[in-house]
């Protein structure tokens, strides 16, 4: 296996140990950044490769988790369909994985944010238990058409909004895949400072090699909860490599991605 960067700042979150039931009526969002309604069509999605079944995290604080909200915001911009970077789609592959771990796990709330410059609603998986399979395997396909630039702040805006209003009582956990091919300024500041401290995970997956060193340097300086960077064509290694992000505020060692004979596939 290749070895890469993963490091990033880590810190407890508190979290509530005696979680409400999820709501049964799930409002639309009204928050800064409300999804886009697109016109009713066929939204047709590229075939997913077979997932690996990521290893239980040891010494993990299942009540901790009991109490929280994971949204998975993953990177559907112009740049992630360009030859050479996510076309064939390993980030919902990675995804499907982490997806699985949580199910696992027995985390409260589970939702899905496809986003570029926008975030379409019709795509988008509110909180749900992750016990809901079908709902997360169809949110988990990656679309055949990118959805413009790339806008991470009001994708956070947007994912926030949908979980205030439909998870109020969860801590949020959000988890971002992306190319990191955007400006990272004043907006994405601004907006991470009116999330829950440290409430931000990223996985830079730059398969073409673009995001240069200035601009992972900015991304460094975020305070995120957790920021890592894999240049790998292993989809086994980018749900390793995200799993290792979500768990990284959670002071516990995530184990070891196995080696190719150890591994056992979902599908």
């Amino acid at each position: 296996m290749t070895h890469q960067r993963l490091e990033g700042p880590q810190s407890a979150m508190d979290s509530n140990s005696n979680p409400e039931p999820l709501t049964a009526d799930l409002p639309v969002a009204t928050g800064p950044f409300p999804g886009v309604t697109r016109r009713q069509t066929a939204f047709t999605f590229r075939k997913r490769r077979r997932c690996i079944q990521l290893p239980l995290p040891n010494g993990v604080d299942l009540t901790s988790l009991a109490g929280q909200a994971v949204m998975l915001l993953i990177d559907d911009s112009g740049s992630m369909f360009m030859p050479g970077a996510d076309k064939d789609g390993l980030r919902y592959t990675a995804a499907a994985s982490v997806a699985d771990l949580l199910r696992r796990l027995d985390v409260a709330a589970l939702g899905v944010v496809h986003w570029g410059s926008y975030c379409p609603a019709d795509l988008t998986l509110r909180p749900t238990t992750p016990m809901n399979v079908r709902g997360v395997d169809m949110a988990l396909r990656a679309p055949a058409s990118p959805l413009g630039g790339t806008n991470l702040s009001a994708a956070l805006q947007y994912a926030h909004a949908v979980a205030q209003l439909d998870v109020p009582h969860l801590m949020p956990n959000y988890l971002v895949i992306t190319d990191g091919l955007e400006s990272v300024g004043r907006s994405l500041e601004k907006t991470l400072a009116i999330l829950p401290s440290r409430s931000v995970r990223v996985l830079l997956v730059d398969r073409a090699k673009k995001c240069d060193h200035h601009t992972e340097q900015r991304w460094r300086s975020l305070p995120l909860s957790a920021f890592l960077r894999l240049d790998a064509n292993d989809p086994d290694e980018w749900a390793w490599a995200a799993a290792v992000a979500l768990f990284a505020n959670l002071q516990t060692a995530y184990p070891h991605l196995p080696g190719q004979t150890q591994r056992k596939y979902l599908w």
